[in-house]
């Protein structure tokens, strides 16, 4: 028996925290500043997850946008209730 650690090399991943990705209606997200105190939500795939860093690979288009780093799910919480309203 041996425990041993491999070290993979993934080319421009981009990592975003663990709690900036949302999962809505089994998929996932994460929002990106429209501007104007706007966001929208572009979905992407997960990759590797570690140390609470997640990897990102975005089915949309992300277009340079910033991506929400904090709050994504009250962000999440109040489109779905003015989507509601």
């Amino acid at each position: 028996f041996m425990n041993a650690e491999v070290a993979l090399k993934t080319k421009n991943a981009l990592v975003v925290p663990e709690a900036a990705v949302v999962r809505w209606e089994n998929k996932n997200y994460v929002f990106t500043d429209a501007g104007n105190g706007n966001f929208s939500l572009v979905e992407v795939e997960l990759g590797l997850l570690q140390n609470g860093r997640q990897q990102i690979i975005p089915v949309g288009d992300l277009g340079g946008k910033d991506v929400v780093l904090q709050n994504a799910y009250a962000l999440l919480m109040k489109m779905k209730n003015s989507a509601e309203e």
